[in-house]
């Protein structure tokens, strides 16, 4: 058995790994996308670029610029994480009708919050989402 956070009520139930193990295939088969190389040299090409030119705006420090940019060349990629919508009734004892699969930003955010937003706010801007 593990405990698996719920998205709700920020508590906890327990769920045999089996299950846990099933669900994440089940999220990762239907939501799984490829990304090549290539791509990513790409990606993280533009968000240095991004960030340089916030620095020149003015919007970000030089000692901000250092430390975003540290945590972009570490490459590092965020954990998923497994949620139990606990708000459905299960169907028997560590059996869930429904899991979320999210990946949190807290760890990618937390020390430099004003450049995430800023990050956040340049990819609404870029991409011009309609509400």
């Amino acid at each position: 058995m593990v405990a698996v956070s719920t998205d709700k009520t920020n508590s906890f139930r327990t769920a045999s790994k089996f299950n846990c193990y099933k669900w994440l295939e089940e999220h990762l088969s239907k939501n799984d996308e490829k990304v090549s190389r290539s791509k990513l040299i790409e990606f993280k090409e533009q968000a240095l670029q991004t960030l340089h030119g916030k620095v020149e705006l003015g919007v970000l420090s030089n000692k901000e610029e250092g430390y975003t940019k540290q945590t972009i060349d570490s490459k590092a990629i965020l954990p998923p994480k497994l949620l139990i919508e606990d708000h459905k009734n299960a169907v028997s004892k560590g059996n869930f009708l429904s899991t979320r699969l999210t990946v949190t930003a807290t760890n990618f955010t937390s020390s430099f919050s004003e450049a995430g937003c800023l990050g956040i706010n340049t990819i609404l801007d870029d991409n011009d989402p309609s509400f």
